[in-house]
């Protein structure tokens, strides 16, 4: 009785990498020397690299397992799905670092397309992928990925707040917020708030940045730096600016600084407004 078989393509190319039928391609790949198999033909197809390695070792009788130390197992094993059936299903902020340096040992330019694309927030230490990118000299496509990220990353946003000393007025807890800007497809706002301040009866000023993460990601981080800038409305008074650096999540959306309302009658004046 024949056994029943993949219907389509891209399902019979992942059988015959699951079951290795016929395989002629052995690897020891990583610290711990896994044994992965594939086919010659299939690999020569996506890959210069492979077709010169596999004329060389024919020509030169070396042995039938090739070993590979400077790539991760589970990296190697999405490459090949990758390069059998076109499959991504395993490629993820996880392992796109060591899937990235994978295609890009063994030339995969497609690939290696899909892996500087992964969202750069869903890296789970993007110091910690730079620093593996300079390791594997890696740096360009890294530096390719940087700039693509920061397209669309940048702005201003601004808030007007007329009379202070009216707006002190008004009941703790009392927020204005300033027109959202969109930045990455996620709105940014300036939050002014009114905060009383500790142990004492005192109101005092808040200015924080604001984001609104998507709703349905609950991994969702994004690394900010930001510059708030307090324009002063008096002559010979110097603007107020302080800097932040800062991991905005779904516990943190928010990073702001506060004083009292007597610092910023200092630089504006009660009766001024302020930006």
């Amino acid at each position: 009785m024949a056994s029943s078989k993949p219907g389509n393509l891209a399902d019979r190319m992942k059988h015959l990498l699951d079951t290795a039928k016929l395989a002629d391609a052995y690897f020891l790949v990583g610290d711990g020397k896994e044994l992965l198999s594939a086919h010659k033909n299939i690999l020569v197809s996506a890959s210069e690299v492979f077709e010169a390695m596999f004329r060389f070792d024919s020509q030169n009788g070396k042995a039938e397992n090739v070993e590979v130390p400077d790539v991760e197992a589970e990296a190697f094993k999405v490459m090949l799905s990758f390069i059998y059936a076109d499959d991504l299903s395993e490629l993820n902020g996880e392992n796109a670092m060591a899937v990235l340096c994978a295609a890009d040992k063994y030339g995969i330019d497609g690939l290696i397309g899909h892996c500087v694309q992964i969202p750069i927030q869903n890296l789970p230490n993007v110091f910690l992928a730079h620093a593996k990118a300079r390791l594997f000299h890696l740096e360009r496509l890294w530096h390719r990925r940087i700039t693509e990220f920061s397209k669309g990353n940048r702005g201003t946003l601004a808030m007007e707040i007329e009379k202070l000393s009216e707006f002190a007025q008004e009941k703790v807890g009392t927020r204005r917020f300033s027109d959202a800007v969109q930045m990455k497809g996620m709105p940014w706002k300036i939050l002014a708030k009114i905060n009383a301040e500790k142990d004492s009866t005192e109101k005092c000023l808040g200015f924080y940045l604001l984001c609104f993460p998507p709703k349905n990601d609950g991994n969702w981080s994004c690394e900010c730096s930001a510059t708030l800038r307090i324009v002063s409305q008096k002559n010979g008074t110097e603007d107020l600016t302080t800097k932040c650096d800062h991991v905005f999540n779904k516990e943190s959306n928010s990073w702001g600084f506060i004083s009292s309302f007597r610092y910023f009658y200092k630089i504006d004046g009660p009766g001024q407004r302020i930006l």
